[in-house]
């Protein structure tokens, strides 16, 4: 093997090197911002359980404090007897959940 010959393999070598490298970087960014995203959406759900909830106790009002409590935004609320709907949104999330509140002797879903 001539001398110029091996010259050459070592550049390869550290052009796949590089490549390698780069190609970890973008899997790694993809998973931070995949993980990102789901943690959005799990924040968005947690401010909707709460908001829902606080809407079946005390109305619209505290279904607002707490979707804002929880750094979201109510849009949506309906009100069908004792059952409640909302939907917030937080960041480009958002989520839906519904509650109703009911004596303690009454079993079963009531939406």
């Amino acid at each position: 093997m001539a001398h110029g010959e091996r010259r050459h393999e070592r550049a390869s070598a550290g052009v796949v090197t590089v490549l390698c490298l780069l190609a970890v970087g973008l899997m790694t960014l993809m998973i931070a911002v995949t993980a990102q995203a789901a943690v959005g959406v799990a924040r968005a759900q947690s401010a909707a359980d709460a908001s829902a909830l606080g809407a079946a106790l005390a109305g619209e009002d505290e279904a607002a404090a707490l979707a804002r409590a929880n750094g979201a935004l109510l849009v949506d609320y309906e009100a069908r007897g004792a059952c409640v709907e909302v939907r917030v949104v937080l960041g480009r999330a958002q989520a839906r959940a519904r509650a109703v509140a009911l004596d303690a002797g009454v079993e079963g879903y009531a939406c």
